[in-house]
């Protein structure tokens, strides 16, 4: 077993521990040490609070505000790798012991605002509180009629880091973009709530499972092949691939057949960017001509595999050859959200 620095919190510290067979190596070659268990301790050597979870190792913790933020991940790939999962917070630890009362904020998965109410370790609730809504409402003023407008149908962008928006987007891979470069964490969302892509969040080495298990019919051109793959790959059968014609397009057939806030375009967006939506399950449509698609199904430190229609083969593209390629016919594709 080994026992890790995770944070130094005022006067406390934050130890994690875990086990030796669980240290692996990440993409650059650096070790990391995923711990089982991390115990917040004092100057005078004592436990004053353990965090531990089944299944969930600790990589590493962040104070700020008297809020410890705990990075977490899960072992994949039958324990051959790590996944990060959201990451959890200490929030009734007060490392400076100074306020009894206190309100503190996390952000969630979704990037929702949530606020906590910090108690005294002696406070013992009685009651669990309750919601209570007035029973009369008293109007002191006009009345005030309210203009519902018209749904908004079109999709929109947001660029959150640490919980504040950066900016909002028309277009996904403006947004993309803009989140790409923020210094540290920058994710995208989309006008339900949904991560559309997370900043760092890929492995180096990813395939999609049972890529080559849902094969297109034979006869078809390269871009219904392409799209018959993607819809295959996701259970979608119930499809006419002769409607993809010059006069509809890709992006609108896959539209009308998995939903227009599903699909996502990328236009601009480097290749690295694009791979996210592999990594979190989906198939990639890449342009590699004016009019050729290929679909992307996995990729590794090297080379990106991909469904070729022109003959049905599953190839190998190195990454440089890639993103030289796709840059040359303007970064475009098309893909979806889970």
């Amino acid at each position: 077993m080994f026992i890790k620095t995770l944070a130094d919190i005022g006067d406390d510290i934050l130890i994690g521990y875990g086990y030796r067979s669980d240290i692996m190596l990440n993409g650059t070659g650096e070790a990391i040490y995923p711990c089982i268990k991390a115990c917040v301790v004092n100057a005078e050597g004592e436990v004053e609070k353990t965090y531990e979870r089944e299944a969930i190792y600790i990589l590493a913790a962040e104070e700020n505000n008297n809020l410890i933020k705990l990075s977490r991940a899960k072992k994949v790939f039958n324990g051959m790798g790590y996944e990060e999962v959201e990451e959890d917070y200490l929030i009734n630890y007060i490392s400076s012991k100074k306020e009894a009362v206190s309100i503190t904020s996390r952000t969630t998965e979704h990037m929702f605002r949530e606020y906590y109410v910090k108690l005294p370790s002696s406070f013992r609730m009685s009651v669990v509180p309750s919601e209570t809504k007035a029973k009369e409402t008293i109007l002191t003023n006009d009345v005030i009629r309210t203009v519902i407008p018209e749904e908004d149908t079109k999709n929109y962008f947001l660029v959150y880091s640490f919980g504040d928006i950066i900016g909002s987007y028309s277009e996904s891979s403006d947004a993309i973009k803009k989140a790409d470069l923020l210094k540290n964490v920058g994710t995208v969302v989309d006008k339900k709530g949904r991560i559309v892509w997370e900043r760092g969040i890929k492995f180096t080495s990813y395939y999609l499972p049972n890529y080559s298990g849902t094969l297109p019919e034979r006869g078809l051109t390269n871009r219904q092949a392409v799209c018959s793959y993607m819809l295959s790959y996701m259970g979608i059968n119930d499809y006419d691939a002769s409607e993809l014609t010059a006069e509809l397009g890709s992006q609108a057939f896959l539209q009308k057949n998995i939903g227009g806030d599903n699909v996502i375009t990328l236009r601009g967006v480097e290749l690295d960017e694009a791979l996210y939506f592999v990594y979190k399950g989906s198939v990639l449509y890449a342009m590699r001509s004016l009019t050729d698609p290929i679909a992307i199904v996995g990729y590794n430190y090297n080379t990106i595999t991909y469904f070729d229609p022109m003959d049905y083969q599953f190839k190998t593209m190195t990454l440089e050859e890639a993103k030289g390629l796709f840059s040359y016919y303007g970064n475009i594709y098309l893909t979806y959200i889970r």
